[in-house]
């Protein structure tokens, strides 16, 4: 079991991710973007404790047809398919630039439902 305590924090939450594995997700050219894989991570409970944090703290985000919550940390906007917690074996991320530009391109419909409701980026540390 994790030391981490509930809730996390911002801070705890983009540290963790900064020290994933990110893969490239070769099957989807048309949306550039990496993920971390919950069965390659060392610590599964905080994995599943930074998925909640992600859909508790994100803000609704839309995709062509979909709607994800989505997450910005570390230079990154992060999110996950939406599927139940036990269900959940993967967090997606793209560069905050990437995304800003599929926005300004209008790419697949993307943007956040709520525009006011997306923070914006934390300073570096």
């Amino acid at each position: 079991m994790s030391e981490r305590s509930w809730p996390l924090t911002d801070e705890e939450v983009e540290r963790w991710l900064g020290e994933q594995t990110w893969k490239v997700a070769v099957t989807a050219p048309h949306n550039p973007h990496s993920y971390a894989l919950r069965h390659e991570c060392d610590d599964p409970v905080m994995f599943q404790r930074v998925v909640l944090h992600i859909r508790e703290h994100g803000y609704i985000y839309r995709w062509g047809s979909g709607h994800y919550i989505q997450y910005r940390a570390g230079g990154y906007d992060c999110w996950t398919m939406g599927n139940a917690l036990e269900a959940t074996i993967l967090i997606n991320r793209k560069s905050t630039e990437q995304a800003e530009r599929d926005e300004a391109e209008g790419k697949a419909g993307c943007g956040p439902i709520d525009p006011s409701a997306r923070p914006a980026a934390r300073e570096e540390s």
